[in-house]
């Protein structure tokens, strides 16, 4: 959706101001309580699909209710400072560092032909696909990887010789202990993930060119 927003407004920036409220109900058929990880999972995506910021909201805070189950307006009925205590603001506090830490504005969407998703079936589903972004000299190239992701995947196309490459939980913000070096083979990178299913969490993958 983001992407195919970005294509019909060209050089406006993209700015997701109200997708989810955590710890509110959701307007679907089947309702159900928005989580953290709900929340985090669109902030991430619209990053990654050519955004420039995401807005949060959680229940009891957003409608002004002061106490539980006393006011506000609906889809939940929890306190303020019950609202204060739910994870979702500490998880895009580490959104933020993270973003700022890679030039976030220097980063644009790959394209599949260029990042590829290595999948056991033909094609990568949205549900299947890591969703990549890079600077203009693939130097830094930053992949969103949900819960449903597959972990291993192809960059085509790179310019450097090796990469740094770690992992981040963008729940807690915990990297990974040890830096990989990737090689590049034919300006090509391959990662093969000892664990395509990586016990179903997200993460963040990033590679930074260290020999040009």
């Amino acid at each position: 959706m983001y992407a195919e927003f970005k294509k019909m407004y060209k050089g406006h920036p993209v700015l997701e101001s109200e997708a989810t409220y955590e710890g509110a109900t959701s307007n679907e058929y089947t309702s159900r309580v928005i989580t953290a990880a709900m929340m985090r999972r669109l902030a991430y995506l619209i990053m990654q699909s050519g955004g420039c910021g995401y807005s949060y909201g959680c229940n009891g805070i957003w409608e002004l209710q002061w106490e539980a189950g006393v006011g506000g307006i609906g889809w939940g009925d929890m306190a303020w400072w019950d609202g204060l205590e739910l994870p979702g603001a500490d998880q895009l506090t580490i959104f933020k560092d993270f973003y700022e830490s890679v030039d976030w504005y220097r980063l644009k969407p790959l394209p599949e032909d260029i990042a590829q998703t290595k999948s056991f079936f033909m094609e990568a589903s949205n549900r299947s696909q890591i969703f990549f972004t890079g600077d203009e000299k693939l130097h830094t190239i930053v992949g969103y990887m949900s819960e449903t992701a597959m972990r291993s995947f192809v960059i085509k196309g790179v310019t450097a010789k090796a990469y740094k490459c770690w992992f981040m939980n963008p729940e807690n913000g915990i990297k990974t202990d040890k830096d990989e070096l990737l090689y590049s083979e034919n300006r090509i990178i391959e990662y093969d993930s000892n664990d395509q299913f990586a016990n179903r969490q997200d993460m963040l993958v990033v590679l930074q060119a260290v020999e040009s």
